[in-house]
């Protein structure tokens, strides 16, 4: 999700303590007192910084009719913090169906190559003696093909191309994945380490 940086949202995100608050709300919804608990501030300065990221668009306060308030992230919050997160998700769901193409693909090659070899075994186990000669002829051709230098088409049928469309794009997919899998990480990381307090 790309998200529009204006001045308030800079702001909100000019302290530290607002960033944290945005990293513990990525992994649930708080209370004001919880995330009070895990800062070691006090309540009034967390409600101050919670009305400051309200204010920017990046938290929001539910309010169930109930004595407790809970304050989770908006979109924008959830932008600020994983700006590729859908890009992610899509190039993992591209992945996964390569990945389904390719092993598809692989066991329809493997079932055509079981049924030449079950035809063949059994024109031979007919008892026909004219198919059986035929097959040793061809076996003979080939002896002498390669006595002569001359190359010996192969017996066995190569991989169809689709099969190497869906390898090769299953493989680039997962790099791909991984390099975004990467730079979410260090951004991550490194989201507040910059960031002045004030």
């Amino acid at each position: 999700m790309d998200v529009k940086l204006d001045r308030d949202v800079l702001r909100a995100l000019s302290s530290d303590t607002r960033v944290e608050i945005i990293k513990l709300l990525s992994s649930r919804r708080h209370m004001q007192s919880e995330l009070a608990s895990v800062l070691r501030l006090s309540a009034p300065t967390v409600k101050e910084h919670l009305a400051a990221l309200q204010k920017a668009g990046l938290v929001e306060r539910h309010d169930e009719g109930r004595k407790w308030k809970y304050y989770a992230l908006t979109k924008t919050g959830r932008g600020v913090l994983e700006p590729e997160g859908t890009r992610l998700w899509l190039v993992l769901g591209t992945w996964l169906l390569s990945v389904v193409g390719t092993v598809a693909a692989y066991r329809k090659y493997l079932a055509e190559l079981a049924q030449d070899a079950g035809s063949s075994l059994a024109m031979r186990s007919m008892g026909d003696a004219a198919p059986m000669m035929q097959s040793i002829a061809e076996e003979s051709a080939d002896v002498s093909m390669m006595m002569k230098g001359a190359p010996v088409p192969d017996a066995v049928p190569a991989l169809p191309d689709y099969f190497w469309l869906f390898l090769t794009l299953a493989v680039a997919l997962g790099i791909v994945f991984l390099i975004l899998l990467v730079r979410r990480y260090k951004y991550r990381g490194m989201l507040g380490k910059h960031l002045s307090k004030k």
